[in-house]
C-alpha cells in the first residue's frame, strides 16, 4: 500500500518561490524530485509507488501530484544539491500549470495517512 507524502517546493529563506509556469522548464516523465536529508548516510523514507502531493510554500497552494517510480540517487552536482541532494524519479500524474493555482481536487483513498517533511529531513505524520 503506498504512502502519501506532502512535498514542499520553493524556498522561504532566502525567498525563492516556485515559478508560476514551473512545467515549462522541467521534464515531467520522469520528473526529478529533489528531497532531504542532506546526508548520504540517511536516505529518505519514500519508496517506489508512494504518492507525493506538491506544495508551493510561499504561495500556500497544492499544485501537483506524482508517483515515485524508483529508488533515490544521492547527487551532489545540481543547483540545489547542498539542500536537496536526493533525487527520485517521479511521474507527475496531475497538476496545475501555475504554482499559484490550487488543485481543485486530488483523489486520495479514505483514511489516508499523511507524512510531511520538515527542514531537517525528519518526518511527521
Amino acid at each position: 500500500m503506498p504512502q502519501y507524502w506532502l512535498k514542499p517546493f520553493g524556498v522561504t529563506t532566502p525567498p525563492a518561490p516556485m515559478p508560476d509556469y514551473w512545467t515549462d522548464e522541467v521534464e515531467l516523465d520522469p520528473f526529478e524530485l529533489m528531497t532531504v536529508p542532506a546526508k548520504i548516510q540517511n536516505p529518505p523514507q519514500m519508496g517506489r509507488g508512494d504518492r507525493v502531493i506538491f506544495h508551493a510554500v510561499i504561495h500556500v497552494r497544492l499544485f501537483g501530484f506524482g508517483e515515485i517510480l524508483g529508488n533515490p540517487k544521492f547527487i551532489r552536482d545540481t543547483k540545489w544539491a547542498r539542500r536537496w541532494p536526493w533525487i527520485y524519479p517521479c511521474r507527475v500524474a496531475a497538476g496545475s500549470r501555475g504554482s499559484r493555482t490550487a488543485l481543485t481536487r486530488v483523489l486520495l483513498p479514505p483514511n489516508t495517512q499523511w507524512v510531511a517533511f520538515n527542514a531537517a529531513g525528519s518526518t511527521s505524520g
